[in-house]
């Protein structure tokens, strides 16, 4: 799991690989973009779903992509 600090709370909280998950699913819908739509702006194939339902993580290479399309 993921540590990180809450920058207004000033307190920690993980998040591991079904949290993440959730959290890419939701500024996804949140930009109305489908799973296909997504992966098609990372240049990945449609693994999209793998990292939605905690089954993976995003490979390393592509968070910052990810970071921007989200």
């Amino acid at each position: 799991s993921i540590e990180l600090l809450h920058p207004k709370k000033r307190e920690a909280f993980q998040m591991n690989q079904t949290t993440i998950g959730k959290y890419i699913a939701r500024k996804r819908k949140e930009q109305n973009l489908t799973q296909e739509q997504l992966a098609q702006q990372l240049g990945v194939s449609n693994d999209i779903y793998k990292w939605e339902t905690g089954k993976c993580m995003p490979d390393y290479s592509i968070i910052h992509k990810l970071c921007d399309a989200l």
